[in-house]
């Protein structure tokens, strides 16, 4: 038995328990607790099986004698791993501040061990003391990013940490964190915080945090959301931004919405990564408009894209094989009316047309551009 467990079991004995069990298992935690004999539910903290250390924890988490706290936290941190996951796990949904403590002592120290695992432990607790100490981590400019990131996915949506949220969202230096804020001021309706996150689309200079307002405007339910959404989908400089916005429409059904990815669809995108997040969204809507979108757009995107190569060379643009998988019963007209409209196609979008077109049981000659031979 470890130093610390003899020293806190002989704290414990009395005249009945003066032979503590040096190893325990489940099944004699469990018949320990219908004793009420919690000195030896507190010897399985020391067992070496995590089940069983985790098991023992969540029983003496339902005692409200002191030997509840006092085990839990004198069996929190570990001599080698800095704290006991296993024993904290135990505790993960606590609504009791004083086992929280244990935890949150030790979390407070930014060189502590698998920090972050330690804060993701914390964030299901519901105890007072343990969304404090988050919160007091996401605003800890001292502490590392990937430490204040967990802490805010944690308190994100609490509107007892609005003004927090709030800060960080208009001054916090780091992007990353900022961008995080952002995100959990979303669903929010209040004043302040519609101002904040209209601000943040378009006024901050990193494209992640404009983007992460834009979907947090969307959730709040903003009425001018779509409109601005639409606006930064066609017009923000960030790729990241504009497939955001883009994404922000998966699924969707609305009038508006679906009139801006229409535009969005017939208008030169560069960026790789948002033509694929187009031909996403369209494939997800189960409104008529979205295919009509998808068949309609064919010619544009092959007479656009389709210049120095083909789909398998230039990424997000095999159009065809969306607009397939969303409404195959048209694609033979859709194509059909995509090779008829070739004027102006580059051997390599002649190609691509014809050879679907084929594929689909109508007539073509599919021409050998340079590097297909």
């Amino acid at each position: 038995m470890p130093r610390r467990a003899v020293a806190f079991a002989a704290l414990l004995l009395t005249g009945c328990d003066l032979m503590l069990p040096s190893h325990v298992e489940v099944s004699d935690v469990q018949e320990a607790m219908a004793r009420e004999r919690y000195n030896v539910v507190c010897v399985g903290l020391d067992m070496r099986d995590d089940a069983t250390r985790t098991f023992a924890t969540e029983q003496l988490e339902q005692v409200t004698e002191p030997i509840s706290q006092e085990c839990i936290c004198s069996h929190m941190a570990d001599e080698l791993k800095d704290w006991d996951i296993a024993v904290a796990k135990g505790i993960k949904t606590t609504k009791r501040d004083d086992l929280a403590q244990c935890l949150v002592d030790l979390v407070k120290n930014p060189a502590l061990k698998k920090r972050v695992e330690a804060i993701q432990v914390m964030r299901s607790m519901s105890a007072p003391v343990a969304r404090d100490a988050l919160a007091d981590i996401a605003t800890d400019s001292k502490s590392d990013t990937e430490s204040r990131m967990a802490a805010l996915k944690a308190i994100g949506g609490d509107k007892k940490y609005t003004d927090r949220l709030l800060q960080l969202a208009a001054d916090e230096s780091d992007t990353t964190v900022r961008a995080q804020a952002v995100t959990g001021l979303g669903g929010m309706k209040d004043k302040p915080v519609i101002a904040q996150l209209r601000k943040s689309v378009t006024e901050d200079a990193a494209g992640e945090v404009r983007g992460a307002a834009l979907a947090a405007l969307k959730t709040s339910g903003v009425s001018d959301a779509t409109e601005m959404i639409c606006k930064a989908m066609m017009d923000d400089e960030s790729a990241i931004v504009r497939a955001q916005a883009v994404g922000s429409f998966k699924g969707t059904k609305r009038t508006k919405a679906l009139r801006c990815l229409r535009k969005r669809a017939l208008a030169l995108e560069e960026d790789a990564s948002v033509r694929e997040k187009i031909l996403t969204v369209l494939k997800s809507s189960p409104k008529d408009e979205a295919a009509n979108i998808l068949c309609d757009a064919i010619p544009f995107w092959a007479r656009s894209y389709l210049v120095k190569g083909g789909t398998d060379k230039i990424p997000g643009t095999d159009i065809i094989a969306a607009q397939n998988t969303r409404d195959f019963e048209r694609s033979y007209e859709c194509v059909q009316k995509a090779v008829r409209s070739s004027r102006g196609y580059s051997c390599y979008a002649r190609a691509y047309t014809s050879h679907w077109f084929r594929e689909l049981g109508g007539t073509a000659h599919v021409p050998r551009c340079p590097g297909y031979e």
